[in-house]
């Protein structure tokens, strides 16, 4: 496996290498993509979301607690406790300090219901005039999309990318399948990948095979589920995505 190429943007997968046993003075080197904070004598390493680069992740051995969303985002030197991270934590990274999300479909009592007496009628409706488009359309899985965030010099043939929160697929997960380059329009210079492989290796894909209980998709015509594409991460993210036949 080649060394990987990144930017802040994107949540690094890799081992960082440290000292044990120092000292709660000692700074933590947290690696690209990384902010370390002390806060109250707890020492953190906190680091941006959204995009999983396969290849293994583990925090640095000095801070080897890990908490703050899926896939983790945040390392510490103590174990989480109840409640909300510190402050300076949610600064650098409110995904870490986000709540789980209440169950929809679940009913909620909300007490005894009061009779507020007959309706009234409030006359005939208006016409507020056509819908708008809140933005572009998103595409299926199997359409073409571009990652938010494309590292210097572009991306390894030999590795494979995920973005989770792709604001470009349906299914919010963009791939870039070893691909060498950037692929992003307009690039210019010996980094850009070529406009054929990019078309074939970025896409929108769906987690197609997991461990019981969590959600998965079918693949459409032409993708084939390719098992344990992610192995690392949380139980959100791990398992197979659809892949096209072609490659």
């Amino acid at each position: 496996m080649s060394a990987k190429r990144t930017d802040c943007s994107w949540l690094l997968m890799m081992i960082v290498l440290t000292a044990c046993g120092a000292s709660p003075a000692t700074p933590i080197d947290c690696g690209e993509g990384g902010e370390y904070v002390v806060v109250e004598d707890v020492r953190y390493c906190v680091y941006s979301d959204d995009i999983v680069v396969l290849g293994g992740f583990d925090c640095p051995p000095a801070l080897p607690h890990r908490f703050g969303g899926d896939p983790a985002v945040v390392c510490s030197d103590h174990a989480p406790i109840p409640g909300p991270p510190p402050a300076p934590i949610c600064a650098l990274n409110p995904r870490a300090c986000e709540e789980p999300a209440l169950d929809a479909g679940a009913p909620t009592d909300s007490g005894p219901t009061t009779d507020s007496g007959p309706t009234t009628d409030s006359g005939p409706t208006t016409d507020s005039g056509p819908t708008t488009d809140s933005g572009p359309p998103r595409s299926p899985v199997g359409g073409a999309c571009l990652p938010a965030s494309v590292p210097p010099g572009g991306f390894a043939s030999t590795e494979v990318y995920l973005e989770t929160t792709s604001a470009e697929c349906e299914s919010n997960v963009c791939v870039v399948y070893e691909l060498d380059g950037d692929p992003r329009p307009g690039c210019s210079g010996a980094e850009c990948a070529e406009p054929a492989e990019a078309d074939a290796r970025v896409f929108c894909s769906c987690r197609c095979d997991a461990e019981p209980g969590q959600s998965t998709c079918t693949c459409p015509g032409g993708m084939r589920c390719q098992p344990d594409l992610v192995t690392v991460g949380g139980a959100g993210i791990i398992g197979g995505y659809c892949v096209p036949d072609a490659l």
